[in-house]
């Protein structure tokens, strides 16, 4: 008797668009579901993704799908600077920070108990683009949050944890411009201490690890920890047979990997030329970086050296809002 076809479920979160993938073992899509994230408010203040919504959205998804097909794994990817913070009775206080909230009203005092440059490769950043500082802004307006919280997970360990109900924490969100790892040490940096929240952060595990298992309509779906979308991305080609490469990860953000070339080169094709004048006529000189050559000359192309526009000694990543 032939086996019946197991497929997976990819929940990709990012921060306008949120899409739900069926995929055949062989990864071919079968079937796509699409929302967007809707914001609500922690005590009429604080702007937050509604990631309760969310999860009554993907369970209503995954009923659906259960019922014609036959189910192997789940893996949550998002976008990263959103967590969530869960009391002693395992319900959520906040789920899930939104960075584009103003985090940053004490960035001069924050600024004060950053690890150094060199040990994050973590810039101070605007908003709430650093998870340190969100939880420096909750610890001084209000610190009622942190001390109900037993645990802080990321977005994508929210998800498996409502799903899984297994708290855990991975390393590509944890590292993504948190300010929380140490890369020179592979360890929790000293902001960990300094915030009073290392017991708050559930064990390490691997982003493909199978922390659960959750049935429904008698299907068995394992659930994987989740990853960082960008870092996922970026593994998947460091992983390949390309050895030289830069991965422009588009979005709501536009993020551009490269941590071996020297000099990174920008493709477009025509239906991207508004995002490359975009690119090359006003973020680059925003960041006082002279465009390389007359407009003419860069588009569809644009090199410029990965030290133009990144932290000193950061050389593999950054990103731009694109509105």
């Amino acid at each position: 008797m032939q086996k019946e076809t197991q497929f997976n479920v990819v929940l990709d979160i990012g921060k306008t668009n949120v899409k739900l993938y069926l995929l055949h073992k062989n990864n071919s899509i079968v079937k796509i579901f699409k929302t967007k994230q809707k914001v609500h408010f922690f005590k009429r203040k604080i702007k937050l993704l509604d990631a309760p919504q969310l999860i009554d959205w993907l369970s209503k998804k995954l009923k659906i799908i259960s019922k014609k097909h036959s189910l192997n794994k789940f893996v949550c990817t998002a976008h990263a600077c959103s967590m969530a913070f869960i009391d002693e009775k395992d319900e959520e206080i906040i789920a899930v920070t939104d960075y584009e909230y103003q985090f940053d009203k004490f960035a001069k005092e924050y600024k004060k108990i950053l690890p150094s440059f060199n040990k994050t490769y973590t810039p101070l950043l605007e908003g709430g683009l650093n998870l340190g500082q969100q939880i420096y802004f909750l610890s001084k307006l209000f610190p009622e949050v942190l001390k109900k919280t037993k645990f802080i997970l990321s977005y994508p360990q929210y998800i498996s944890w409502k799903l899984s109900n297994t708290f855990s924490s991975e390393i590509s969100y944890i590292g993504c411009h948190s300010h929380f790892w140490n890369h020179s040490s592979s360890k929790y940096s000293s902001i960990i201490n300094k915030l009073k929240i290392r017991k708050k952060l559930p064990t390490i595990r691997k982003a493909w690890e199978i922390i659960g298992k959750i049935k429904i309509n008698n299907k068995v779906l394992k659930i994987l920890n989740g990853v960082h979308d960008s870092n996922a991305s970026y593994l998947y080609f460091k992983n390949s047979n390309l050895k030289n490469f830069t991965l422009i990860s588009s979005g709501t953000w536009y993020i551009i990997f490269n941590h071996i070339m020297l000099t990174m080169t920008i493709t477009c094709t025509t239906a991207d030329t508004v995002t490359m004048l975009f690119i090359v006529t006003a973020i680059l000189p925003s960041m006082g970086i002279s465009p390389p050559g007359k407009l003419p000359d860069v588009i569809p192309t644009v090199s410029f050296r990965t030290r133009d526009f990144t932290a000193p000694g950061m050389d593999f990543t950054w990103g731009q809002r694109m509105i």
